[in-house]
C-alpha cells in the first residue's frame, strides 16, 4: 500500500470512529487545507481558483465521508438561514393536504437541493391565518393558493422575498400561474374537434371561494364557445350545493359533453350519470382539471387537463434563490401552459 493510500484509509478509519465528519476530515483526507475545502464547497471564486482535480477529491472526500456542513455556524458568517418557509397549505375535511400542494412541495424541494436553500412549513395560526409569516428568522417564502389582497398584503408587510404558487402576488413579490382559461381552451377545442356542440361547465359551490381559477376557468370556456359560435349552456354560471342537479341540469339541456372544475367534481358528476342512466362516454363525455390522483384509475379513465406543477416549481425555485440575494427577477408574473391528456372519458358524441 503506498504511503498517500495508508494516509487516506486511516483518516477514514479515523473518523468512522466519531459521531459526524468534520471539514477538517474532509481537509486531511484530500491532503489541502481546510480554508480550500470551505471554499471549494461554498463556490468562492472571487480571487481563489483551485485545480478541477483537487475539487473534484474534495467532492469525492465530502461524499465519502458524509461531510454535511454546520448550518448554524454558517448562517451566523452569512447573515443568513437557508431556510425557505412553505405557507398555505391546504387540507380537505379530513385534515389531509390537497394533492396538488403535495405535488408542488415535492418539486419544489427536489430543486432547491441543488442550491444551499431547504423548505420548512410554518402553520402559522392556523387554518384562518395560513400567511402568517414564521416567528422565526427565515431568508424567503413559497406561498401557495394566495386568493385575496388580503393574502398578499400579510405578505408584503413581511419585507421578505417570496414567491406565490398557484395564486396572487404583491408588488414586492412574484407569481408562477397556470394558464387556466387556456386549460378550458383546450378542453373545449377538444371537446368540439370530437363533434361536441352542446358542451356544459359544472362547478360546485363550495369551489366558489375567491381563487383566481375560478373565474379564469370559467371565462375561459365562455370564451372558447364563444369563439367556436356555439350556444353558452345555462350552468356556465351557476354554482351546484350538489352535482347531482349540475348533471341532471346538463341532461335536460340536452348536453353531450362535460368541463369539470375539478377531478372531485367530475368523478361525482360520472357516479351521478351512470345512477341515472347515461354512459361515460357514450352519452356524455367529460373533461376535468387535474391530472392526479384516482383520474387514472377510474372506469373510463378521465381526460384532464393537467396542470404543470413540476414547471411550475422549478420556476419558483429559480426566483426564489435570486430573491434571496437580491438578484433582479426576471418576470414578477408568469404563466405556465398546462397540457391536456385525452383517456377514455371523451368521445365522438352518439347524435
Amino acid at each position: 500500500m503506498s504511503e498517500s493510500a495508508a494516509k487516506s484509509s486511516h483518516a477514514v478509519k479515523a473518523q468512522s470512529k466519531k459521531s459526524k465528519a468534520t471539514l477538517s476530515d474532509v481537509a486531511q483526507l484530500t491532503g489541502v487545507s481546510a480554508s480550500t475545502v470551505s471554499r471549494v464547497l461554498n463556490g468562492y471564486t472571487k480571487g481563489f481558483s483551485v485545480k478541477p482535480k483537487i475539487r473534484q477529491a474534495v467532492l469525492d472526500a465530502v461524499e465519502q465521508l458524509g461531510y454535511k456542513a454546520n448550518m448554524n455556524a454558517k448562517a451566523m458568517r452569512s447573515k443568513r438561514t437557508g431556510v425557505i418557509a412553505v405557507l398555505g397549505l391546504q387540507y380537505d375535511q379530513e385534515g389531509v393536504v390537497f394533492p396538488s400542494d403535495i405535488q408542488i412541495i415535492h418539486h419544489l424541494a427536489q430543486s432547491l437541493r441543488k442550491t444551499d436553500l431547504d423548505l420548512c412549513h410554518y402553520f402559522g395560526a392556523g387554518l384562518e391565518e395560513p400567511y402568517g409569516t414564521p416567528d422565526w428568522p427565515v431568508d424567503g417564502m413559497c406561498v401557495l393558493n394566495a386568493s385575496t389582497e388580503a393574502d398578499c398584503q400579510l405578505l408584503e408587510e413581511s419585507r421578505l422575498p417570496y414567491v406565490s404558487i398557484n395564486g396572487l402576488s404583491g408588488p414586492n413579490g412574484s407569481s408562477v400561474m397556470v394558464d387556466d382559461a387556456l386549460g378550458s381552451k383546450m378542453a373545449v377545442d377538444h371537446l368540439v374537434s370530437l363533434g361536441h356542440r352542446r358542451i356544459a361547465y359544472i362547478m360546485e359551490s363550495s369551489w366558489t371561494e375567491l381563487h383566481p381559477s375560478v373565474e379564469a376557468r370559467r371565462q375561459g370556456y365562455v370564451d372558447a364557445m364563444q369563439s367556436h359560435d356555439l350556444p353558452l349552456m345555462p350552468t356556465w354560471n351557476q354554482t351546484y350545493d350538489m352535482v347531482e342537479e349540475a348533471v341532471t341540469d346538463s341532461y335536460e339541456n340536452r348536453c353531450t359533453a362535460l368541463l369539470v372544475y375539478s377531478h372531485f367534481t367530475a368523478i361525482m358528476a360520472m357516479n351521478y350519470a351512470r345512477k341515472i342512466g347515461l354512459r361515460v362516454p357514450e352519452d356524455l363525455s367529460i373533461v376535468c382539471f387535474n391530472d392526479y390522483f384516482p383520474v387514472k384509475h377510474t372506469s373510463p379513465k378521465l381526460t384532464a387537463i393537467a396542470l404543470p406543477y413540476k414547471e411550475m416549481a422549478v420556476i419558483a425555485s429559480k426566483i426564489l434563490t435570486k430573491a434571496v440575494i437580491k438578484k433582479p427577477v426576471d418576470s414578477k408574473s408568469i404563466l405556465v401552459k398546462p397540457e391536456l391528456i385525452v383517456r377514455e372519458s371523451t368521445i365522438v358524441p352518439a347524435i
